[in-house]
């Protein structure tokens, strides 16, 4: 485990802020007021939900769309998803200890390696692992992580 914190970790590794963000709970999902029009492209990475210096949520975004698929699903309008565990989640702490506040999304950027193993060249992924270090440290750290489904 690092001796930094989940918070110094972010500042020192130029995590990126992103968009304020506000629940509708009409949508069941969030609203995002962008911070300097950053372009999200399908980079992956590690991304931050906090409420002030309480980290809410730490995420991976490795899929095939990357940390824009990622965004684009905290957008879009999932009231028609039915026994969804984390959109239930979301709601009921949304609607519930984090009712009215304003969110804060932070990205970090972390593409995949190369790296030659027997000679072959792989692609080398560290976002699920980076990913679960955090998570792990920021819940020994106190934060609440409220929007995590791994609580």
């Amino acid at each position: 485990m690092s001796k930094s914190t989940v918070l110094k970790f972010m500042e020192s590794a130029k995590v990126i802020f992103y968009a304020d963000m506000r629940y509708n709970p009409q949508k069941k999902s969030f609203d995002f007021f962008l911070s300097n029009q950053i372009e999200l492209d399908k980079t992956h990475g590690i991304y931050f939900i906090l409420d002030g210096d309480d980290i809410l949520k730490i995420g991976k975004a490795d899929g095939v769309n990357g940390l824009r698929g990622r965004v684009k699903s905290y957008q879009a309008n999932l009231q028609s998803r039915k026994n969804d565990h984390t959109v239930d989640l979301i709601y009921t702490i949304m609607m519930g200890p984090l009712k009215g506040k304003g969110l804060k999304m932070y990205i970090y950027p972390l593409p995949p390696k190369e790296v030659e193993h027997h000679g072959y060249i792989l692609e080398s992924q560290m976002t699920r692992s980076l990913e679960r270090v955090l998570s792990k440290q920021a819940k020994e750290e106190c934060h609440s992580m409220l929007l995590s489904g791994q609580n």
